[in-house]
C-alpha cells in the first residue's frame, strides 16, 4: 500500500508543480511562451496516448514490475529534467516522463483492486483517491516553495528520494501477479490507431482555447479524431485479442462511471482554470493567499476520500457517488454566489460543498466502476478510469474556459482576441456566476444518471 501511495502522491504532485515554473523557463532557455507550453503539453500528450496500452499490459504482464518500470522511467527522466540546459531536451524527457506516470497511476489503482480482499478493496481505492487529491492540492504551494529555495531545477530533483525509495518499496515487498494470459498477443495496430486519435483530439481541444471552436485547425484536428476513432473501432471488431475489448462497455455500471467521470473531471478542469482569475483579478490575493485557497477543495477532498470509501464497504458504491454528485452540484451553485465582498471565509464555505463533494464521488466512483469487473480486466478497466479522467479535463479546460472567456468578454464589450486581465472586475464577476449557473444545471444531468446507476443497482441486486 505504501508503495502505491508514494507513487501516486508523486504522479499527482507533478501535474501542476511544473505549471509555476513556466514563466520562468521562458526567461531561463530564452524562448517563448508557445513553445514553453510544450513542456507541458509533450507530458498530458504521452499520458493521454499511452493510456489504453498500460492498460492492456497489466492485463497481459505482471503487473508489479510494470508499475517498479514506470517508477523508474519517472524518477529517471525527473533527474533529466532537472540537468538539461536546452528546453527541446526538456520537452523530450518530459514526454518519457509521462510515460512512466501513465504506468504509475493506471496500475496502481489494478494493483490495490487485486490484491485487497472486496471487504477491503473500497477503503483502500478511497485512500488512494485521497492521496492523489492532496498531492494534486500541494503542487502548486509546494512548486512555489521549491523554486524560492532552490531554483526550477528543485521540482524535477524533488521527485528522485521518492523514487528511490518506492522503487525500495516494490522490489522487497510487493508480491508479483502472474497472469494466465500472458501469452496473448498485443495489438499494437489498434494501440497506434487509438493513441494517434486521442492526441488528434487533445490537439483539437487545446486549439479551441485559443482559436475558438470553428476554426479551420480546431476542425481539421477533430476531423482527424474522428476518423481515428471510426478506424479504432473497424480494427477492434476485427482482430481476435483486441486492445479493447468493446463489449465490457455492455457492463451499465462500467459505462455510466465512465461517463460521469467525464463529466465531473470536466467541471474540476473548468474550476481550476476559472478561480484563479476570480481570486487574482477581483479579490487581488497575493500568490502565496492563492495557492492556500486553492487548495482547500482538493485537501478537503483528500480527507473525505477515505472515508467515502470505508462507506462503500457498507452501502452502494453507485449511493455514495449520487451523494457526492449532489455536493459538487450544490458546490457549482454556491461559487455562482461568488462576488466583489467574498470573504476568505466566505470562499471556504462555499468551496466546501464541491471539494467535499469530489473527494466522495471520485473514490466511490473508481469503487463502482473496478468492482463491475473481473480481475483479468482490472487493467484495462484502470486504464479507461485515467482515460475518463484525461478527456474529462481535456474537455473542461477548453469548453469551459471558452464559456467564461466569452461571458465576460461580452459583458465588457470585448472582443475575444483581449485578454482576460484587462477586462473589468464586474464582468470577470458575471462571467463566473453564469458559467458556474450553468454549470450546476449540466451537473444535474449528472445526478439523474446517478439515480439512474443506483436504480438499475438495486434492480440488478432484487
Amino acid at each position: 500500500m505504501l508503495g502505491i501511495s508514494l507513487g501516486t502522491f508523486m504522479f499527482a504532485l507533478d501535474v501542476y508543480i511544473v505549471n509555476i515554473t513556466l514563466p520562468q523557463l521562458v526567461e531561463v532557455f530564452h524562448t517563448n511562451s508557445a513553445l514553453i507550453r510544450w513542456v507541458v503539453l509533450s507530458y498530458l500528450l504521452t499520458i493521454t496516448a499511452m493510456v489504453l496500452g498500460a492498460g492492456r499490459l497489466g492485463d497481459m504482464w505482471d503487473k508489479k514490475w510494470l508499475y517498479l518500470g514506470g517508477v523508474i522511467l519517472f524518477s529517471i527522466s525527473s533527474l533529466m529534467c532537472g540537468l538539461v540546459c536546452e528546453v527541446n531536451y526538456l520537452i523530450g524527457f518530459r514526454a518519457i516522463q509521462g510515460l512512466g506516470a501513465v504506468l504509475i497511476s493506471v496500475l496502481g489503482l489494478a494493483i490495490i483492486a487485486e490484491v485487497f480482499p472486496s471487504e477491503e478493496r473500497q477503503r483502500a481505492l478511497g485512500i488512494i483517491s485521497g492521496i492523489h487529491l492532496v498531492g494534486v492540492a500541494l503542487g502548486p504551494t509546494v512548486g512555489e516553495l521549491l523554486i524560492s529555495l532552490a531554483g526550477w531545477q528543485l521540482i524535477f530533483l524533488i521527485n528522485l528520494p521518492i523514487g528511490i525509495i518506492t522503487t525500495a518499496i516494490v522490489v522487497l515487498f510487493f508480491p508479483s501477479f502472474p497472469n494466465s494470459k500472458r501469452q496473448q498477443k498485443f495489438d499494437l495496430f489498434g494501440m497506434l490507431i487509438m493513441a494517434i486519435t486521442l492526441v488528434c483530439f487533445s490537439l483539437s481541444m487545446t486549439f479551441v482555447q485559443t482559436e475558438g471552436f470553428s476554426s479551420k485547425i480546431t476542425l481539421t484536428w477533430l476531423a482527424f479524431a474522428a476518423i481515428g476513432f471510426m478506424s479504432f473501432l473497424v480494427v477492434e471488431y476485427s482482430v481476435s485479442e483486441p486492445m479493447l475489448d468493446l463489449k465490457i462497455f455492455q457492463d451499465l455500471q462500467l459505462s455510466l462511471g465512465l461517463l460521469l467521470s467525464v463529466i465531473v473531471y470536466s467541471f474540476i478542469a473548468g474550476i481550476m482554470f476559472i478561480i484563479p482569475f476570480f481570486l487574482q483579478f477581483v479579490k487581488q490575493y497575493s500568490s502565496f493567499e492563492m495557492g492556500c485557497l486553492l487548495a482547500t477543495s482538493p485537501i478537503l477532498g483528500g480527507l473525505i476520500s477515505p472515508i467515502s470509501g470505508i462507506l462503500c464497504d457498507h452501502f452502494k458504491s453507485s449511493t455514495i457517488r449520487l451523494i457526492g454528485l449532489l455536493f459538487i452540484a450544490g458546490g457549482c451553485l454556491a461559487i455562482s454566489t461568488f462576488n466583489e465582498d467574498l470573504t476568505i471565509l466566505g470562499y471556504i464555505l462555499r468551496i466546501a460543498p464541491y471539494g467535499l463533494g469530489t473527494g466522495i464521488f471520485i473514490s466511490s466512483n473508481i469503487s463502482a466502476v473496478m468492482g463491475a469487473m473481473t480481475q483479468e480486466r482490472l487493467g484495462i478497466t484502470s486504464s479507461l478510469l485515467s482515460l475518463s479522467r484525461n478527456l474529462g479535463q481535456t474537455i473542461g479546460l477548453s469548453t469551459m474556459g471558452t464559456l467564461f472567456s466569452s461571458l465576460t468578454l461580452r459583458q465588457s464589450n470585448f472582443s475575444m482576441q483581449i485578454d482576460l486581465t484587462t477586462a473589468p472586475i464586474e464582468s470577470l464577476i458575471i462571467g463566473v456566476q453564469t458559467t458556474f449557473h450553468w454549470a450546476a444545471i449540466l451537473l444535474i444531468i449528472a445526478v439523474i444518471l446517478g439515480a439512474f446507476s443506483c436504480w438499475k443497482a438495486s434492480l440488478n441486486q432484487g
